[in-house]
């Protein structure tokens, strides 16, 4: 007993200490794994796409004062990987861990903390001015970074999920979860959900007691309905509503990813476990 406890202090403690410094999937309310409807939706059609030879780029143009760019990789071409705001000043884009397009240096040192590197590079804000030298700020266990000119954040990117790959497996949770949705691509369940996943809705519970092949193909059950067709189902909660960053958490012997509905999302936790070399839901607490 006394060496599992041994064991479960030293990952607890690695965890809590692994770094400050954490990644985040959210910027601009989208986050990274969100399918490309929800941009579009919100946005409308891109005024220009942008392809090269690993991304896909949706160029939107805010009021010529700054612009933002979703990116794609080809292989995952409805999946959102990136998101880059540019500009001088944004002041309808909300901030990004206290940090705005036109924040000082010292915000990001003391808002964020001293950057791994820091490389001199030529960038160009806008297509009517010339690229200058510019700093690109980055962090190891992070997933973002910034570019400054004249010690001001003209540039604020989130790309990937460099940070969680330290902790978890290989892809975010969500990628195969939005994934599922985007179609609706309905057998995509069988890749992102436990095949004993259950949901708690106050004193109910709702448990997949059907084969794979005949729950995803049967529209009129409950389990469907509260996944898909319900108003609080987990496809309206992904798009409407907003969710914590993941975190672990130790549980009756069995580690957990977890992620927190916020506001007034009607989901209270998503609980994934790791089945198959991926992260698959468990089980979905209802408030």
């Amino acid at each position: 007993m006394k060496h599992l406890f041994s064991i479960i202090l030293a990952l607890l403690v690695s965890i809590n200490v692994y770094s400050e410094i954490k990644p985040t999937i959210e910027l601009n309310d989208l986050f990274i794994g969100q399918g490309d409807y929800a941009i579009t939706n919100t946005y409308g059609k891109p005024n220009e796409v942008i392809t090269d030879d690993d991304l896909v780029r949706f160029f939107y143009d805010n009021n010529n004062t700054s612009y933002i760019v979703y990116g794609f990789i080809k292989t995952m071409p409805h999946i959102l990987f990136s998101i880059q705001i540019t500009g001088e000043n944004a002041p309808d884009i909300k901030p990004f861990l206290g940090i705005q397009l036109g924040s000082d240096k010292n915000d990001i040192l003391n808002k964020i903390g001293s950057p791994t590197s820091i490389e001199t590079i030529n960038y160009r804000i806008a297509k009517d001015k010339k690229s200058i030298p510019s700093e690109l700020y980055r962090y190891s266990t992070a997933n973002y970074s910034f570019i400054l000119q004249n010690d001001k954040v003209v540039s604020i990117k989130l790309e990937g999920l460099n940070g969680f790959r330290n902790e978890t497996p290989n892809m975010h949770p969500m990628f195969l979860v939005v994934n599922a949705f985007k179609i609706p691509n309905y057998n995509m369940f069988m890749l992102c959900l436990m095949p004993n996943m259950e949901i708690q809705k106050g004193s109910k519970t709702i448990q997949i007691t059907e084969p794979f092949g005949i729950f995803v193909n049967n529209k009129n059950s409950e389990m469907f309905k509260q996944l898909v067709t319900e108003n609080d189902s987990l496809q309206n909660a992904l798009f409407k509503y907003k969710f914590s960053e993941p975190f672990m958490r130790f549980d009756h012997g069995e580690m957990f990813l977890v992620m927190t509905g916020i506001d007034d999302n009607p989901i209270h936790e998503i609980l994934f476990t790791v089945w198959a070399d991926t992260f698959r839901i468990s089980k979905i607490i209802y408030q």
